[in-house]
């Protein structure tokens, strides 16, 4: 077993309530402290990883906190993940990770095996050119080997901007949507459909989603027109009024 580890560039701590999270664990193609470099392409985009304890420690026996997903942006590896808050210790360690980012601290790395490398050079510097790796693990470590590293800001839903809050829950409905997709497969091969909890389940969540469409098939708010002011004095006059002479004042 071959493990190392490269420190993130970026961290972003996407939902308190939930334990989201997204990482930038890797920036491709440049040098790091080690004298290795993540090529394009060699870590498998899509990949399912699990969330270690701080530093690694799933390597020491300890419990996963959190799975994730790896996905390639522009020059870097990205994890896209969620800590298990419905635990002790996968609060407690998200709990670390959103403290130490909004101090603009923290650093993420991962463990490699299955690596495929070769010599080779970055800007007339010698390295060690990983071609393919694969990552079956991330974690928050205290220093790692990778450049530049910094965290970059922590967010709950009531910090976020409107747009940011959709994104972030347009990610969470297709990350389910394939998940459902899975789970229809796997039984139709089986000769089943899919349960009625689940079932349920996706019921409950096509109700929210008619709750959007209905707000933007809403039709435009009129605009108040002086006739409609003036209607409106007037009954509020009338309704004092009636008040007045119920109380016995008459003038």
């Amino acid at each position: 077993m071959i493990t190392k580890s490269f420190s993130a560039s970026n961290v972003q701590v996407k939902d308190a309530a939930t334990g989201e999270f997204e990482a930038v664990f890797a920036t491709l193609g440049v040098i790091d402290k080690d004298g290795d470099v993540i090529t394009k392409g060699a870590i498998e985009n899509g990949a399912k990883v699990v969330i270690s304890a701080y530093g690694h420690s799933v390597w020491k026996g300890s419990a996963p906190v959190g799975t994730g997903t790896i996905h390639e942006v522009g020059n870097e590896a990205v994890c896209r993940g969620q800590y298990f808050m419905d635990t002790t210790k996968g609060r407690d360690d998200f709990n670390t990770v959103a403290g130490l980012a909004k101090s603009g601290q923290g650093e993420w790395s991962f463990g490699l095996l299955e690596v495929k490398s070769e010599p080779g050079e970055v800007g007339g510097v010698k390295a060690n050119m990983i071609k393919a790796v694969r990552v079956p693990e991330v974690s928050p470590v205290f220093i790692g080997a990778g450049v530049d590293t910094r965290t970059t800001m922590t967010k709950s839903h009531e910090d976020m901007k409107f747009s940011e809050h959709a994104d972030a829950v347009l990610t969470a409905a297709d990350a389910l949507a394939d998940r459902a997709q899975e789970v229809v497969t796997l039984r139709a091969a089986k000769g089943k459909t899919i349960g009625s909890e689940s079932s349920d389940a996706l019921t409950k969540v096509c109700a929210v989603l008619d709750r959007f469409k209905a707000l933007i098939d809403a039709p435009e708010p009129q605009p108040v027109t002086d006739e409609d002011d003036a209607a409106n004095e007037a009954a509020a006059n009338e309704f004092a009024r009636s008040i007045a002479i119920s109380q016995g004042v008459t003038s």
